[in-house]
């Protein structure tokens, strides 16, 4: 499917980035709780300051690109998964012209939030990602998208029900080339780096550390 990204300030109108636009930066960021950064895994509150992970992406944009106004848009809410976000996307997203959409709601929409999310509800979590991927495509100024797999600090039954969520969503994701972050497989990465430098080192020890709303 064709693209124009005629009026997009991130790309040019073939696809490319952008190094030499001076135009404003709106990055936009739709999920659940690990999207608005409320609070961190202990409960407490966060701030531009302290930790959010959405306001680290936007000081990434704008290392990257020093001369430009970059802003951001958290549209994540604490509880709902992908059905009410498809809901409110136009309103809380799409509405403010972004240029990058990160979308999240790999968490919210597994098994271990959602039961049945391995039964009949399975096709309808496809369906509201596709529904938010498609409005992306035909808005009049067409963002960049990318998935974010983020994990809550399961273990066991719980990760590979975690993974079954992921699942789901990666083949709507390579259908349409989006692409994806997945935080998952960095923080075990990570974990197994430290793990054979501290073997007392617990999966909770190392997520109080490398939970996605950290920096």
């Amino acid at each position: 499917m064709n693209q124009n990204f005629d009026n997009n300030s991130f790309f040019t109108a073939d696809g490319k980035l952008d190094i030499k636009s001076e135009k404003p930066l709106t990055v936009a960021f739709i999920g659940g709780s690990l999207t608005e950064c409320e609070t961190d895994y202990e409960g407490t509150k966060l701030d531009k300051q302290n930790g959010k992970w959405t306001e680290s992406v936007c000081d990434f944009f704008r290392s990257l690109f020093p001369h430009r106004k970059v802003s951001s848009v958290n549209a994540g809410l604490g509880g709902p998964g992908s059905h009410y976000g498809a809901v409110r996307f136009e309103k809380d997203v799409l509405s403010y012209g972004p240029d990058i959409v990160f979308i999240e709601f790999s968490c919210n929409d597994c098994p271990e939030c959602d039961a049945d999310c391995e039964g009949q509800r399975k096709a309808e979590r496809q369906i509201y990602l596709e529904s938010m991927i498609r409005r992306c495509i035909y808005a009049k100024k067409i963002p960049a998208i990318i998935y974010m797999h983020v994990p809550l600090p399961y273990e066991g039954e719980a990760e590979r029900l975690y993974k079954v969520g992921c699942d789901l969503k990666q083949s709507v994701l390579n259908y349409y080339r989006v692409g994806t972050v997945d935080a998952m497989a960095y923080m075990l990465r990570k974990f197994d780096e430290q793990k054979a430098e501290n073997p007392e080192l617990t999966r909770k020890k190392f997520y109080e550390d490398y939970y996605p709303q950290y920096e």
